[in-house]
């Protein structure tokens, strides 16, 4: 009950900050907004403060916040989700290339590890095994997860593929790939306040903009990089 109504509190907030954003102005508590959406597992909530955050960028102090707040690196995390969409057209392949079969796809790769104690590792398990071991409750939010790619050991409940895979709630307003064109609708709209060259002359501005630094921060980079490989049409020509 307490997520809907969060819910529905959000989305008024949304349409009416849409509307009115030139006289509401700076929102305040637009840094509270981001820590909502990194702590969050609801789905729907989630979705909501994204429909949100896509009016906050409507006024550019507010962008500053989320710069400054690190709300880029949780919106990138989100991003990856887009991986997770199974449904989605399926693209045609060349003549001359080999299509994978059922058992060729990453849920399928063992590279999953968890920590029973602080030092002991068990695995490698593939993601569909993590699913099958959590829900034989093996698992809580806490539980230490290590694959290849991820900087240290985590807990899932920081691991977007596990949170929202294994550990959310609620019913999503966007599919997975919804989710990433969402953010990457905000993220084009940010960039689009702070050109990397100057209007009159066309020189590069230095120090470079800071939004564009972090969305090139190794970090970033490989995770936006990546999202190409979902083939998805809308992703990939934006």
């Amino acid at each position: 009950k307490q997520a809907s109504m969060k819910s529905m509190c959000l989305q008024a907030m949304t349409i009416v900050y849409a509307r009115h954003y030139e006289i509401i102005g700076p929102f305040n508590d637009t840094k509270h907004i981001i820590l909502m959406l990194d702590r969050t597992i609801d789905k729907c909530e989630r979705d909501r403060l994204l429909m949100f955050i896509s009016k906050l960028i409507l006024n550019h102090r507010n962008v500053r916040d989320i710069i400054d707040c690190g709300g880029i690196k949780t919106l990138i995390q989100l991003m990856c989700l887009a991986h997770l969409h199974i449904n989605r057209a399926q693209v045609p392949l060349a003549s001359n290339v080999i299509e994978s079969s059922s058992t060729m796809t990453r849920e399928n790769e063992k590279e999953w590890y968890y920590g029973k104690q602080d030092k002991e590792k068990v695995g490698p398990y593939s993601f569909n095994e993590i699913k099958d071991l959590n829900k034989e409750g093996a698992f809580d939010a806490k539980t230490r997860f290590w694959a290849q790619g991820l900087d240290g050991w985590k807990t899932m409940d920081r691991i977007p593929q596990l949170k929202w895979s294994l550990l959310a709630s609620g019913q999503s307003l966007l599919n997975d790939s919804e989710l990433a064109v969402t953010i990457l609708s905000i993220l084009t709209s940010m960039c689009e306040l702070y050109p990397s060259r100057d209007q009159v002359t066309g020189a590069i501005i230095r120090p470079f903009p800071k939004i564009k630094r972090l969305l090139n921060d190794p970090t970033c980079l490989p995770h936006l990089s990546q999202l190409l490989l979902t083939f998805d049409p809308t992703l990939v020509e934006n």
